[in-house]
């Protein structure tokens, strides 16, 4: 059994030394990834017979697993610079080498200081970890923090071996601060829009990690140490996840309106957009062939703050796949709220969109419908629908409650259930599945087809209710004497699991 022992390394100079010192009584080589380094780590890993080899920085994982390439030998023994092997695993691991068992892959007990101090409180310790293993039966997995090596089967046999690997990661509070800020920075980055967080759950979550890790996990019997060690750790989480908020209500947006010869109704609109709580940083008009009244309304709105972009395409009958692809090929952010040109905006509409925005997930927002008569008066701006207006459909939906969103959202399925009149998405994935079909001509199922594309790609789509509701204006139906064709290739995206169109947005990008 032959050993390569790996080691990644950015300004490691106080540690480099005695890391590969340890590893020189187990390991056949040893390699060095270094990113770079500013300080002596390269001179002297290569005074202590390292072989060095230095890349760019990619991310702990994967820098990690860059670093098994460059390896002779089948068997690692992965350490970062800060660890040394104790006596009792260095003789472990030569009892191994010595062995004749068919094992590949290895664990032990990692042994955490803080100012040269063992600390086996406050969770620190055992902190088992795999560092010993076969590159064909485990590798480095994980995101830009917490990697760890994996075996390839879950049957695979761990054998956990005896002595501990000695960490000196932490050699004062300032290391305490640094790492808790770098791992928060790095949290919030690699879970952001995957799942929120209030206030009152940051609160609740680092109470309980300073009760856990003081309490629970004996810190208190560390005495000072202990206490700081559990602050330290509670901060972290306190920290993690207020930035991760932070990231997540950052967020913006382009918002696309579809519109087809309804200057006042699409007035009315966005006027609602300027009183946003959360304005978007664009809004994107898509005009399905308007004549000059809506262009001539549009200018009235050139002083405002927000930018207006007016995309226009001839008008030959309905082709919102078309100009609806047109707009979000334009688009500038990553986010984007799709609705059309009769949909009156609460106040808090785009704020609750951009709070449900979560990578692989469509929001689908409701409606209200009014009828004619409160929807003249709304475009004249002599009424203001709510809850208790009269004749109006989906009278519920007119409510907004952070209780009642919380417990009565779902994710629903249901291609029949899709009104791109609401909705929002990521941009990136519109362009995944090449957008809108644009062979869809006429009122029908070009909106339920594009979402049916992105189940295939595995992405969710979720109904907040009682909130990111809208008031829709009313009016004429739409002729569906395209309909029965429509269908035909909704049911030919569901039946060959299609996850792009041919015929879609990738004629307008750069």
């Amino acid at each position: 059994m032959k050993i390569s022992a790996s080691i990644i390394t950015l300004n490691e100079e106080k540690n480099i030394g005695n890391c590969i010192d340890s590893l020189r009584q187990v390991a056949d080589e040893i390699v060095v990834l270094d990113s770079f380094s500013s300080d002596a780590t390269k001179d002297l890993a290569i005074e202590k017979g390292a072989q060095v080899i230095q890349k760019n920085f990619i991310g702990f994982t994967a820098q990690k697993q860059l670093a098994i390439e460059y390896c002779s030998h089948d068997f690692i023994l992965s350490l970062d610079a800060d660890e040394i092997l104790s006596d009792d695993l260095i003789q472990s691991i030569q009892k191994i080498k010595r062995s004749k068992k068919n094992a590949h892959v290895f664990s032990c007990n990692r042994l955490n200081h803080f100012n040269q101090k063992p600390i086996k409180s406050c969770g620190w310790y055992p902190d088992k970890k795999i560092r010993l293993f076969h590159k064909k039966f485990a590798n480095w997995q994980g995101g830009l923090l917490h990697e760890e090596v994996i075996p390839f089967h879950s049957e695979e046999k761990i054998i956990h071996l005896k002595g501990d690997l000695l960490h000196f990661g932490f050699n004062s509070v300032g290391d305490l601060l640094y790492k808790m800020q770098k791992y928060a920075t790095i949290y919030a980055r690699e879970n952001a829009h995957q799942k929120n967080i209030t206030p009152w759950e940051i609160k609740l979550k680092t109470k309980a990690a300073f009760f856990k890790n003081y309490f629970i996990k004996k810190g208190i019997f560390d005495g000072y140490l202990g206490y700081l060690i559990s602050k330290a750790n509670a901060d972290g989480v306190h920290y993690k996840y207020a930035m991760l908020r932070e990231t997540n209500r950052s967020l913006d947006c382009s918002l696309i309106i579809t519109t087809y010869n309804r200057p006042k109704a699409l007035q009315r609109v966005l006027n609602s957009v300027f009183l946003q709580s959360k304005v978007p940083k664009e809004i994107i008009i898509a005009d399905d062939g308007s004549n000059e009244k809506t262009k001539n309304m549009l200018a009235t709105f050139n002083h405002r703050k927000i930018p207006i972009v007016h995309i226009w395409q001839e008008d030959k009958g309905f082709r919102a796949a078309k100009i609806r692809n047109k707009a979000i090929a334009r688009a500038k952010e990553k986010y984007i709220v799709l609705i059309d040109g009769d949909m009156v905006l609460p106040q808090h509409f785009i704020a609750d969109h951009l709070y449900y925005a979560q990578k692989k997930r469509i929001v689908q927002g409701s409606r209200v419908l009014l009828d004619e008569k409160t929807s003249f008066e709304t475009i004249k701006e002599k009424a203001k629908p709510n809850f208790f207006t009269k004749n109006i459909r989906n009278r519920k939906n007119a409510i907004r409650s952070s209780f009642l969103s919380k417990v009565f959202s779902y994710t629903n399925q249901n291609i029949f259930k899709v009104r791109s009149a609401n909705l929002s998405f990521w941009k990136s994935d519109a362009l995944a599945i090449n957008g809108f079909n644009e062979d869809f001509q006429g009122w029908g199922r070009e909106d339920s087809e594009f979402i049916q594309r992105l189940f295939h790609w595995g992405i969710k789509k979720f109904h907040p209710k009682f909130k990111a509701s809208a008031y829709h204006l009313h009016h004429n139906e739409n002729s569906r004497a395209q309909l029965p064709e429509n269908e035909d290739l909704l049911q030919k995206s569901i039946d060959e699991k299609l996850l792009e169109c041919s015929n879609g947005i990738n004629k307008y990008l750069p």
